[in-house]
């Protein structure tokens, strides 16, 4: 996946609560109150709930440049009514996305920053999970890397709760990149010795033995060139992918007929 495409998809996991502007005060609240001396339930109008209409059109229509101003928009109105910091942590993320997705990783970063902080004030467990999937993207794409593998470590140590189901190779082998990248060749062999033994036993094939390739450099780096060797030689037997086998069509049997 490219940190574009992974983002567009991470912003869909957690509509933001629409508002009620006759709500009698359910729900709101600013982590543990909603900020307001008075106790009011805090609301935002027509306008901005639109503007939040619109963003996730355009979100859901693969068009960032449009939905970024509009969450601008949103920001704005949410702040100025002191809306639940979770709900505003969640306009921060998706605007930090549709900004990865314009490729203005400082701004992005700016915003998942802000969103992060929101989201661990409020204690907003899967909000913050989902801040965290799209940070590591931005910060992959910064090349900084030890941030990168902070959030990727956070991201493995709750891995059952991401909507892929059971190990996630593809995390492991993105920290292992990190780490890689960072020296910390031990710890890159081992998330990739992870990742290989996983992918096999999905029979991603392909990428098992690619997995195994940079098991072989990480160990390499690792001064452990016995083991590095031996990964490269599993590599190398490891059976073919299976192909159907084409059946020919029917010309092609008339033309066999024929020629026996």
């Amino acid at each position: 996946l490219s940190s574009s495409s992974a983002a567009s998809d991470v912003y869909k996991r957690q509509p933001i609560r629409q508002p009620d502007a006759d709500a009698d005060g359910a729900g709101a609240g600013n982590g543990g109150g909603d900020g307001s001396a008075s106790g009011a339930p805090a609301a935002v109008g027509e306008e901005a709930i639109e503007r939040l209409r619109l963003a996730y059109d355009a979100l859901d229509r693969a068009q960032p440049e449009r939905a970024e101003p509009l969450l601008t928009e949103c920001i704005d109105a949410w702040t100025k009514q002191r809306m639940p910091d979770v709900e505003v942590a969640s306009l921060h993320r998706l605007r930090g996305s549709a900004r990865l997705q314009l490729a203005r990783g400082a701004d992005a970063l700016a915003d998942l920053d802000v969103a992060h902080e929101l989201a661990s004030r409020a204690g907003a467990s899967d909000e913050l999970l989902q801040v965290l999937q799209v940070r590591a993207l931005v910060l992959e794409s910064r090349a900084d890397w030890a941030r990168a593998e902070t959030d990727l470590t956070a991201l493995l140590a709750r891995e059952d709760e991401l909507s892929v189901a059971g190990p996630n190779p593809f995390l492991k082998t993105r920290r292992a990149h990190a780490r890689q990248a960072l020296g910390e060749w031990r710890g890159a062999a081992a998330d990739l010795a992870d990742a290989e033994q996983e992918l096999n036993v999905v029979g991603d094939r392909i990428r098992a033995v690619l997995a195994a390739c940079g098991l072989a450099l990480a160990l390499f780096g690792a001064a452990e060139p016995s083991a590095a060797v031996a990964a490269i030689v599993r590599a190398h037997r490891a059976p073919p992918a299976r192909t159907r086998a084409r059946t020919p069509s029917p010309p092609t049997r008339a033309r066999h007929a024929r020629a026996r």
